[in-house]
């Protein structure tokens, strides 16, 4: 019976040792987390925001927030792509009725 006294004692020393061991391990990974967490927040929130200054005015009237600068953001974005779409198809246009010219030109 001496032994099995023994082994609970030595059972609850080691539990009575773990336990605050283990609540600062979890007490480290939470502050470690939070503190990922928040260099993360502040990343999305910068780059955001940096996002607002590049728009142009007349695309984010009113008060600027996450949403309408994303908002914004993308209609930018659409416009921009179609822009790039029209040059695109006037510069395969200027082309080739530069070709055009040139081969009338080398014939006369």
């Amino acid at each position: 019976m001496a032994y099995d006294d023994e082994m609970e004692q030595s059972f609850i020393n080691e539990q009575d040792y773990s336990i605050p061991v283990i609540s600062e391990r979890r007490k480290y990974r939470r502050i470690s987390h939070n503190e990922v967490e928040r260099r993360r927040r502040n990343n999305i929130n910068d780059n955001i925001k940096c996002l607002g200054q590049l728009l142009p005015e007349n695309l984010c009237q009113g008060k600027l927030n996450k949403g309408t600068i994303l908002k914004g953001s993308v209609i930018y974005i659409h416009m921009l792509n179609d822009q790039l779409s029209e040059y695109k198809a006037r510069l395969e246009r200027l082309e080739y009725e530069a070709a055009i010219l040139s081969s009338k030109s080398s014939t006369h």
